[in-house]
């Protein structure tokens, strides 16, 4: 199980993945370019043409697993044939407007040791793994979408 720690843990490329201004940027819409935008029905929206930034991801098997089955039900669901980076999108767009209640649930759990890439700290990254998730899962329930 990870440890609490009693500093927080340095800043590195990986941690950077987890940042949540750096998933806000992410999910922010682009800048407007010229003649490429589309104006809603009602004209009070426009769509922007979206830069594809490529990112690569490692996931474990299990986690694949469960990646395929949404992208599955999300295209049974849907009746498309989307892609697993429109999956991806639509998961980061969901959890946008609970970022800042993740990151108090993350914050309030307290700061943890990252598990190192050795094939014997699998339980440990499962265990670090499943933490991140129940902060994530937690800060949705603590703000819930208007309805």
């Amino acid at each position: 199980m990870a440890k609490n720690l009693r500093q927080p843990p340095p800043s590195s490329s990986v941690v950077r993945l987890l940042d949540p201004d750096a998933v806000a940027r992410a999910v922010a819409p682009s800048p407007p370019s010229p003649g490429r935008s589309d104006t809603c029905r009602s004209g009070a929206c426009e769509v922007q043409s979206a830069q594809i930034v490529k990112r690569e991801l490692a996931l474990c098997a299990e986690t694949d697993v469960t990646f395929e089955r949404l992208i599955q039900a999300l295209r049974r669901a849907s009746g498309t044939r989307l892609s697993a980076s429109h999956a991806l999108r639509a998961v980061v767009r969901a959890l946008a407007p609970h970022l800042r209640s993740i990151e108090l649930e993350t914050v309030r759990r307290g700061p943890r040791r990252m598990p190192g890439n050795a094939a014997g700290a699998v339980a440990e990254r499962h265990a670090f793994e499943t933490q991140l998730a129940e902060c994530i899962a937690a800060g949705v329930r603590a703000n819930p979408p208007p309805q």
